[in-house]
């Protein structure tokens, strides 16, 4: 390996930066992919919730939406960037979201 050519050491510097920026996509992806599915759950909650009595329901949801909001949360700081100041955005929207998952933006 180390006595390669210079061409040689330049194919595989090239792929070994392929390699490490797949690895980089397929995390972000993969917090991407965790957040869809947080939503999607967040809005089954509620179909859900409609079968059981008013106390039910109420438990029942609050369980719910603290998992979802923390595997949200680390979703948006998986993807990093702007994505934690969304979130943190997101939690001064107090009359969009519940309060386990207001509280779990606020970490952010």
């Amino acid at each position: 390996l180390l006595a390669a050519c210079g061409w040689q050491r330049s194919l595989l510097a090239l792929a070994a930066l392929a390699v490490v920026i797949r690895l980089f996509m397929f995390r972000q992806l993969r917090a991407l992919w965790l957040c869809v599915l947080v939503l999607w759950k967040y809005m089954q909650s509620a179909w859900e919730a409609k079968r059981l009595c008013e106390e039910d329901a109420k438990r029942f949801l609050s369980a719910r939406y603290r998992v979802l909001a923390f595997l949200g949360a680390r979703g948006l700081r998986q993807l990093g960037g702007v994505w934690p100041k969304v979130g943190q955005y997101m939690s001064t929207q107090g009359d969009k979201w519940p309060d386990e998952v207001l509280a779990e933006l606020r970490k952010l």
